[in-house]
């Protein structure tokens, strides 16, 4: 999905410079998801919003939940990591970061960068985006190839399967 300008929307980030930190960091990332992810939809054509929400709504920790709100709000959309650090802090920026794909990158590369990133909160998020991906209710969107990558990468990332097997 390519990124989009969020230019239209007046994003209500916090500066921590110049503002109080949010009073519930989750209510704000989940505003900040819905009005950056207003309109994008999926492969099923259905909202990218109700997608975060339900990998959000799965975690059982607030930094996760936190975590679940934002993640694919920096490969998606034009909010970058510097605004989610300053809005939310370097945790949340780092696991933010932990599950973004950088564009120059593999898939298995990632998947590996996330899973050795040590962070249980980017590998908790990751694992609920993949069983949502997963789905039943919505596998009928996804490609034999994309089916067989996110099944592979969640054996990897709960550990049914190691780094080398994975990786070769």
């Amino acid at each position: 999905m390519a990124p989009r300008s969020l230019t239209p929307y007046a994003l209500s980030i916090p500066n921590p410079a110049t503002e109080n930190p949010p009073v519930n960091p989750e209510s704000t990332a989940r505003a900040l998801a819905r009005q950056a992810l207003k309109g994008l939809s999926d492969k099923g054509h259905k909202p990218v919003f109700d997608h975060v929400a339900r990998v959000a709504l799965a975690q059982t920790t607030d930094s996760a939940r936190l975590a679940g709100w934002l993640h694919d709000l920096v490969e998606d959309t034009s909010v970058t990591l510097d605004e989610i650090r300053n809005a939310f802090g370097v945790a949340a920026a780092h696991t933010v970061e932990l599950l973004t794909r950088h564009p120059d990158e593999t898939y298995r590369h990632y998947i590996h960068r996330l899973k050795t990133g040590a962070d249980p909160d980017a590998l908790a998020v990751k694992l609920a985006d993949l069983n949502d991906h997963l789905d039943p209710a919505r596998i009928d969107n996804l490609t034999g190839n994309m089916r067989r990558r996110y099944h592979r990468a969640r054996s990897y990332l709960d550990g049914r399967i190691d780094a080398q097997t994975y990786l070769s």
